[in-house]
């Protein structure tokens, strides 16, 4: 795409979700490969949920849960910055016809179920923690960001 968000260059569009939508983008400083998650519209109460996303993510430091490089704001929309992380998704594993290819998940699975209990810990729930937000590779998963603090909760 060539734009540039607070010094980052997208590169390709990587994934949407209801708040945002996620760029592959190129880091010229430190010549690497990141990913953007933009706001998606300027409706108020959802600035209010991106902002605490952001800030939720950056504080929990955990293996398998993606961590937050910078925070923002471009073109008035909030946008934060984090490790690209790449792969199918777990969803697309689980359908695998075999058993074996099935069972052979079991250790990312314990990646992702240890990830949301130390957020749990941490009193922050995710709200839209699912297969097809979990990229699948050899090493552990790290759930796509996305958590709210626990009991006070906003509609998804």
């Amino acid at each position: 795409m060539g734009d540039s968000v607070g010094g980052y260059v997208l590169q390709q569009r990587v994934g949407a979700g209801g708040m945002g939508v996620v760029w592959e983008a190129h880091d010229p400083k430190l010549d690497r490969t990141v990913a953007i998650k933009l706001m998606r519209d300027a409706v108020p109460h959802l600035r209010t949920r991106f902002d605490q996303e952001v800030k939720i993510t950056a504080r929990l430091q955990h293996p398998s849960i993606v961590n937050i490089f910078e925070a923002g704001t471009w073109r008035d929309e909030p946008y934060y910055v984090m490790k690209l992380v790449r792969g199918e998704s777990l969803e697309s594993k689980l359908r695998a016809p075999d058993l074996a290819s099935r069972l052979a998940l079991l250790p990312s699975i314990t990646a992702v179920v240890d990830a949301v209990a130390y957020a749990h810990g941490a009193r922050v729930i995710h709200r839209d923690l699912k297969p097809e937000n979990i990229p699948r590779r050899d090493r552990p998963l790290r759930p796509d960001p996305c958590p709210l603090p626990g009991r006070q909760r906003t509609p998804s």
